[in-house]
């Protein structure tokens, strides 16, 4: 069983055609706090962030300057978290691995969302998980595992159950091509996260954020054979 869990909740999780999905926000809250295991949480931008991205571009923005709408969204994406938490989380998205140490040092369960410029959210959660030499990283999407091609596209796409950090880089480099580090556009491994995941010694899974009870699975059981095993 995993004791030190870090969890990356894509962005996009939190919302639907309506707005904030709160029924979906409420029921990570409560999961959240009846997991004692789970000891940060990173959230991402999603579409919300891509938006004002997209905004942003076509008013002439550069790539830094939208990489910044997109930490900005994250953090406040991490503040609706928590508050749906309560009184149990720490009340402020840190921005800094710092300031997280600081927040961490209170006792409260920490919610954090972007850093800087050129890095996914994702490359943040393998930061915090490797700086509290986590034993599992939970990476949660709308999708229940890496496939070898879209699987919103293609009905034939094949889900790997493990795959190792070079073989995800192929892939994500082969479905984005030159989009890849475009800001809004970071996949779910970028360059910088892989990385720490090599030198680390960190278990990371990535599953679907829809189904709460293969987190508490996954987290019992970090062998079992759901979503996919990122290896080094």
């Amino acid at each position: 069983m995993a004791s030190r869990v870090v969890i990356k909740i894509g962005g996009s999780l939190f919302f639907d055609d309506a707005g904030v999905n709160t029924d979906r926000v409420q029921k990570f809250a409560q999961f959240l706090k009846k997991t004692p295991e789970i000891q940060a949480i990173i959230v991402g931008g999603g579409r919300i962030a891509r938006t004002y991205i997209q905004g942003a571009r076509a008013l002439g923005a550069s790539e830094t300057e939208c990489d910044l709408l997109g930490i900005a969204t994250s953090r406040i994406n991490g503040q609706l978290l928590i508050r749906a938490i309560g009184d149990t989380t720490y009340p402020w998205v840190p921005k800094s691995v710092e300031e997280f140490a600081k927040a961490r040092a209170t006792g409260k369960l920490v919610v954090m969302g972007g850093l800087q410029p050129g890095q996914s959210t994702t490359s943040v959660a393998v930061i915090i998980a490797e700086f509290l030499h986590a034993d599992l990283l939970v990476v949660l999407t709308d999708v229940d595992g890496i496939y070898d091609k879209d699987p919103h596209k293609f009905p034939d796409a094949k889900r790997f159950s493990s795959i190792t950090v070079d073989q995800l880089q192929k892939v994500l480099q082969k479905g984005a091509g030159a989009k890849i580090a475009a800001a809004g556009e970071y996949q779910i491994f970028d360059p910088v996260s892989s990385e720490i995941v090599k030198r680390s010694q960190l278990s990371v899974h990535l599953l679907s954020g829809k189904e709460l009870a293969q987190i508490s699975h996954i987290i019992k059981d970090p062998a079992a054979d759901i979503g996919t095993k990122i290896t080094r």
